[in-house]
């Protein structure tokens, strides 16, 4: 099967540009050809595709809104393909794939969301609801099916556009591929060392570091010895640094650029406890990779968090912006060994049983078969 992949950016800073670059990469190893069409900015994974043998063509737009520029170039490429199946990811790419429609026939178009954008930025003013109202008449007539990367996504986008039926295929989790980039056994606890916490994820409003930050605050009047550390870039590093200084905490957080897989995924397997403080996500990867790498997560409970997580046996799962509740499930996993061993093991099966490539390639391929058959 072939598909064309259009996306905003190939950002490595970007959780769906990572969930797709996995998903290519493993449909190529069953036999399926991809290609993969951004709209803007570098191609951070050049080598990693070019390696498979995958194809990428930018668009090279200026802005979001260049539209004739977009149309023109998508249509080039399309028309010079023998693809009969397009996945937008998001809301850009499914409304410059949508635009397609237009001058292309005769080729499915599938979008797929990732995140809870109404939730997080509703169509509260006049020009937010004109934009919603056009995603709603663009999903409606211009595509043939709709997939969310978890069943949250799905029922958000189902409510706020009208889409009858939106099916619900996870992100796939590279088990394999995340295992052998980093050493397979952690280094030995040292005794009275401070214990290790780590979180990663852009810097942005939806992660809740603020959250986090007072949660550290009412750790650091207690006995527990910890350090965080925070892997990421985003909008809000100063406002963090910021925080992190008003609050006097910099003795125990410490913030991180985002930094390439092997250096990510040996800190978190180091780490004592992955942590993961977000108001809204759609299917994160960070803590599912955590839990292949064996190290106890807690996170909270929104989006598609419970779908990976089941609380108590793979994960601790609380409400989000509580930091008292988060001091507390953060102070009583680190103090217990047997809970985070317990945390340890069950978070592995969880993956290996739900979120592999394979259980996810081929949900995605049956689906794929389903709508071309339309």
């Amino acid at each position: 099967m072939k598909v064309i992949y259009v996306i905003e950016s190939l950002s490595k800073l970007g959780g769906a540009e990572n969930s797709l670059i996995n998903l290519v990469i493993e449909m190529k190893k069953l036999g399926h050809n991809s290609m993969i069409v951004y709209l803007w900015g570098p191609n951070d994974f050049h080598e990693q595709l070019a390696s498979n043998d995958i194809k990428t063509y930018s668009l090279g737009m200026k802005s979001r809104w260049s539209i004739i520029q977009g149309f023109f170039k998508l249509h080039e490429i399309l028309s010079s393909s023998d693809i009969r199946l397009i996945n937008a990811q998001n809301f850009f790419p499914m409304f410059y794939v949508a635009l397609s429609k237009i001058a292309i026939r005769g080729t499915k178009r599938i979008v797929t969301y990732h995140n809870m954008g109404y939730e997080v930025y509703p169509a509260n003013n006049p020009i937010k609801l004109i934009r919603k109202l056009i995603d709603i008449f663009l999903n409606k007539f211009f595509f043939d099916g709709y997939l969310g990367v978890s069943n949250a996504v799905s029922d958000s986008y189902e409510r706020h556009l009208y889409i009858n039926k939106i099916n619900t295929i996870e992100n796939m989790i590279p088990v394999d591929s995340i295992k052998n980039i980093v050493a397979s056994n952690k280094n030995p606890r040292i005794i009275n060392e401070e214990h290790r916490i780590i979180m990663a994820g852009r810097l942005v409003h939806e992660k809740g570091y603020k959250y986090m930050l007072k949660a550290v605050e009412i750790l650091k009047a207690g006995d527990l010895k910890f350090h965080v550390s925070i892997y990421g870039d985003g909008p809000l590093k100063s406002e963090i640094e910021s925080d992190i200084l008003s609050k006097k905490l910099s003795n125990f957080v410490s913030i991180f650029p985002a930094v390439g897989h092997y250096e990510l995924f040996s800190a978190i397997k180091e780490a004592d406890l992955f942590v993961m403080s977000s108001i809204s996500e759609g299917f994160p990867m960070a803590p599912a990779e955590a839990m292949v790498l064996g190290t106890p997560v807690i996170a909270t409970k929104v989006g598609g968090i419970p779908e990976l997580i089941e609380d108590g046996v793979s994960g601790i799962l609380l409400p989000s912006k509580d930091p008292n509740r988060l001091a507390n499930s953060i102070k009583i996993t680190l103090n217990d060994l047997n809970l985070r061993n317990k945390l340890t093991i069950n978070g592995k099966k969880r993956i290996e049983d739900k979120f592999t490539p394979t259980k996810i390639c081929n949900k995605l391929l049956s689906y794929y078969s389903e709508v071309l058959k339309k």
